[in-house]
């Protein structure tokens, strides 16, 4: 820990684990691996202490930490423990209620949470995408019932996917080239 230097070892860490945190790798002896379970040696020790950091660095580094056990969760396929993840982040809206007060929060991210958003938006939209189609895919009984549930689940994932979309295109940050174009043909599949 750098004999308390609290402050220099959340900026190290948060600048590897901003090079490592979309990137899918299972393999326990990766470098992603072990830089997830440092990170989370770090929050481990941290926890219960006054950091001598920044609140921004310590945010920071425990964002980038969320962020990489929500990119575990869903190369896991653990999709809704992906979405929860990534909803107690507070980093992108999953409600149309939602996307003003998160895009007031946008502006407050540091630089290393900013350049993820992108992947963060298009794998949360690749969960919404996949939840759709296998809930779409389903045998459906003569229940009645059954098809206004379905047919409310649906339109709530419809609703979120809509909800990242609307998101993506109003936050003041240059995407690259071909991420809203999937966000937005992922929704459109959807409709």
């Amino acid at each position: 820990d750098l004999i308390g230097m609290h402050e220099e070892v959340l900026r190290l860490m948060s600048t590897l684990m901003v090079q490592l945190v979309a990137r899918v790798d299972n393999e326990p002896s990766s470098l992603r691996s072990r830089l997830s379970d440092y990170a989370q040696q770090v929050s481990a020790r941290y926890s219960g202490i006054k950091l001598k950091a920044s609140a921004k660095t310590a945010a920071t580094f425990f964002c980038l930490r969320d962020l990489l056990i929500f990119f575990d969760q869903y190369a896991e396929k653990q999709y809704q423990l992906a979405l929860d993840t990534i909803q107690k982040s507070r980093l992108v809206p999953l409600k149309m209620d939602e996307i003003e007060p998160m895009e007031k929060l946008f502006h407050g991210l540091a630089e290393e949470v900013v350049r993820v958003i992108p992947d963060v938006l298009l794998a949360t939209m690749n969960i919404l995408y996949s939840q759709y189609t296998k809930l779409k895919g389903e045998n459906q009984p003569m229940n009645g019932e059954f098809i206004e549930t379905k047919e409310g689940q649906l339109a709530f994932l419809r609703e979120r996917a809509h909800a990242l979309t609307t998101y993506a295109g109003k936050i003041p940050y240059r995407m690259p080239g071909d991420t809203n174009a999937r966000l937005v043909q992922m929704e459109i599949l959807m409709n």
